[in-house]
């Protein structure tokens, strides 16, 4: 096993070590929550009654244990959108839209490692293996390579008595492997540190790999067992969606891109106009007005009913007391005002039957 780290071969056998031998890298899911993810907090509050509601937060980030099944989904819509779209399609007309894998020769694995800081170079990965894929081809090759770090090891194979099959032929059986692996508290137990990349675009006809060359590909079969490209939308879906479920990146880098893009579909040379999604206006829980942000709703009920300007200024006290004392504002109203100014003092947040959704 490598330990890029310590620049040298090594076994490891015990427990701490083995982390040293993936250079930092874990999978997708395997890291830890952001900030305040999980939590309930204030977010909105009703228009009507003024009632304040919590959502769940999410960090949304790809390392944690409760929210890295959002970004895979989020990144593969994000992919698939650029990769269908109808402009992509046309600057690669006449080529087939493919999942390859993508591994350098073994033995060349320590010119990807820094010998300094001992981390390995992704970004170089990437490069030589689109100079290699390009010589392959008759043609620009665009879209987007994933990494990942690590295949299943022979513990693996052992405990789960599989044979040892050709990697990534079956998408669902090989979701089921990782989901296996993921559910390990030592998870990396079960896996190698192995960097391959996959590359889903657009490619012309590409010459065989040789031997003796310094990356080997792997073009792989579509749903009809042919090599002739992904057909069906809902298959790009299905490749993208697998391929990330298992990608991998540096611990302690949060902003690591696990995915690049290139060719014509690069970001320097190709820009797709999101469009704003319509949502639906949220309703209240209790009395079924309109939610609008709680501290914007606070901020309106203290100027209109109770002519008070920055209410945020004064203190929560005297705030509760001219609630209390005014005559003009209905007790239910009054009610719910009193308990948002409590959240603000900081008081726990109600029981989960007033949760929304996740923010």
């Amino acid at each position: 096993m490598i330990d890029v780290k310590q620049g040298k071969v090594i076994t490891f056998t015990q427990g701490v070590e083995k982390s040293k031998s993936f250079s930092g890298f874990i999978l997708v899911g395997k890291g830890e929550k952001g900030e305040n993810c999980g939590e309930l907090i204030p977010v909105f509050s009703c228009q009507k009654c003024h009632k304040v509601h919590f959502v769940k937060k999410q960090c949304r980030q790809k390392s944690c244990p409760d929210c890295w099944e959002w970004w895979v989904t989020n990144t593969t819509r994000k992919i698939c959108s650029r990769l269908l779209h109808p402009k992509a399609r046309w600057l690669n007309r006449g080529k087939r839209l493919v999942h390859l894998i993508i591994s350098p020769d073994p033995t060349r694995i320590w010119d990807y490692v820094d010998p300094v800081t001992g981390r390995f170079n992704v970004n170089l990965l990437v490069q030589e293996a689109l100079e290699y894929l390009s010589a392959k081809s008759n043609g620009e090759i665009s879209g987007v390579f994933i990494f990942h770090p690590f295949r299943p090891n022979e513990r693996y194979y052992e405990e789960r008595k599989e044979e040892m099959e050709e990697e990534d032929e079956n998408p669902e059986k090989e979701l089921k492997k990782w989901e296996w692996i993921r559910s390990k508290p030592n998870w990396h137990d079960y896996v190698k540190f192995s960097p391959h990349l996959h590359f889903v675009g657009y490619v012309g006809w590409l010459q065989p790999p040789e031997e003796g060359e310094k990356f080997v590909y792997k073009l792989l079969k579509n749903r009809e067992g042919k090599y002739s490209g992904i057909k069906d939308k809902r298959d790009v879906y299905a490749v993208v969606y697998y391929v990330l479920t298992h990608t991998g990146f540096p611990k302690d880098k949060k902003n690591f891109h696990c995915y690049v893009w290139v060719g014509n579909l690069s970001y320097n040379k190709f820009r797709v106009k999101r469009k704003k999604e319509k949502r639906e206006g949220l309703r209240c829980k209790v009395c079924g007005g309109y939610l609008t942000g709680w501290w914007k709703n606070l901020d309106s009920f203290f100027r209109n009913w109770l002519k008070i300007h920055k209410f945020w200024l004064f203190p929560i006290k005297w705030l509760k007391l001219h609630v209390l004392k005014a005559e003009n504002i209905p007790f239910q109203i009054k009610i719910n005002v009193l308990e948002a100014l409590d959240i603000l003092e900081g008081y726990k947040p109600p029981p989960d039957k007033l949760l929304l959704a996740h923010n």
